[in-house]
C-alpha cells in the first residue's frame, strides 16, 4: 500500500534532480495550503513561496541522493522520512503528502541539517555499493 508513497516520493526527487521544475510542481497537491523548510531558511507557508522555492532550487539543482526513505499512511495522509545526501552532507527530510483521485501529492517538505554521526554512519554502511571482481 506504501508503494506509490514511496513512488510518488522517489518521483519528486528525481524531477529534482532534472532541474524539472514543471514536474516538480505538478507533484504539488493543487488548492490546498503548502509548507516548506530549506536548511537555513524561514518557513514558508504561502503556496506561490512554496512552488517559488522549488523553481528556484530547479535553476541549479543539487543532485540529492533519498537514502533509508520510510513511509506511513494516515488514511488519506501520508508521511515519507528520509534522508538527503547531498555531496558529503546529510540532510534530515520529512515529506507530507495527500491523497488526491489516485495520486500522492505533497503538501509539505521539511529538510534540516543532521548531526547524528552514529546514524549516518549506518546509513554509509547499510547503501556502500558492492563491487564484484
Amino acid at each position: 500500500m506504501n508503494d506509490k508513497l514511496l513512488f510518488a516520493n522517489d518521483r519528486f526527487y528525481s524531477l529534482i534532480n532534472l532541474g524539472d521544475a514543471e514536474g516538480v510542481q505538478s507533484q504539488f497537491a493543487r488548492e490546498v495550503p503548502l509548507q516548506a523548510v530549506h536548511p537555513g531558511r524561514a518557513p514558508m507557508t504561502e503556496r506561490e513561496q512554496v512552488l517559488s522555492s522549488f523553481r528556484e532550487l530547479c535553476l541549479s539543482p543539487p543532485q540529492i541522493e533519498c537514502l533509508n526513505p520510510v513511509a506511513m499512511q494516515y488514511g488519506a495522509l501520508g508521511v515519507v522520512t528520509c534522508l538527503e545526501k547531498i555531496g558529503n552532507g546529510y540532510l534530515s527530510a520529512s515529506n507530507i503528502f495527500v491523497k488526491q483521485g489516485e495520486d500522492w501529492r505533497m503538501i509539505a517538505h521539511h529538510a534540516g541539517p543532521l548531526f547524528d554521526q552514529d546514524y549516518i554512519g549506518q546509513i554509509k554502511k547499510d547503501t556502500q555499493s558492492v563491487v564484484i571482481h
